[in-house]
């Protein structure tokens, strides 16, 4: 089994978390960040999926091109009863905690890249300012969600994998969201967390 991907994208490290958490035995294929990918890994990264995104999982029958859906392929084949994600989705309510996390970190990252590409964007009016209301709406819901941080699984994963990447790339200060910041502390030192943490020299 191969996994294809950059050490700086939250979907992939939330891929590799899941990895971790089952104890899945795989093959990490590093590729560069966004804009930064070598014509190799371009290549490869195309061969396997259409939308030229990472990650994407191989696993020797099928190539798997979307975070979700390899978190989805993840459990069914190797999850069990006792390790994380077990019964996920447990409820619609947790698939909407998920899908909440999902929507603010594609605006963060919206924001990140249309900062660094296109300076000249105004990104306080527009559709720009509507990605920071998202991001502002989302989190605040979050913050009071009583279907987060009671145990570890694929949405608490997925939360601390956004947070880091937000704060490290500038991209928001959350914590004004206490009870956000303090899942945050609660898993923050997880090993599975702490092996995929993107290193401080990128």
């Amino acid at each position: 089994m191969r996994l294809i991907g950059s050490l700086t994208s939250p979907y992939v490290r939330f891929v590799r978390v899941t990895l971790a958490e089952l104890g899945v035995e795989h093959e990490f294929e590093v590729t560069g960040p966004f804009g930064k990918t070598s014509l190799e890994h371009e290549r490869v990264i195309q061969a396997a999926n259409p939308l030229m995104k990472v990650p994407v999982l191989t696993t020797g029958a099928d190539d798997i091109i979307d975070s979700r859906v390899i978190l989805t392929w993840l459990l069914t084949h190797h999850g069990s009863p006792e390790h994380f994600g077990a019964g996920f989705p447990e409820s619609l309510a947790r698939e909407n905690v998920l899908t909440t996390i999902y929507g603010v970190l594609e605006a963060g990252i919206l924001r990140f890249i249309l900062r660094g590409s296109h300076p000249e964007i105004d990104m306080d009016t527009g559709y720009m300012a509507r990605s920071l209301k998202r991001m502002q709406s989302g989190f605040a819901w979050l913050d009071r969600c009583e279907d987060l941080g009671d145990s570890f699984a694929p949405p608490e994963a997925l939360l601390v994998c956004a947070l880091e990447w937000m704060r490290k790339r500038d991209v928001y200060d959350w914590s004004v969201h206490q009870r956000l910041a303090g899942i945050h502390r609660q898993f923050a030192e997880r090993e599975s967390l702490v092996s995929t943490r993107i290193p401080d020299t990128i």
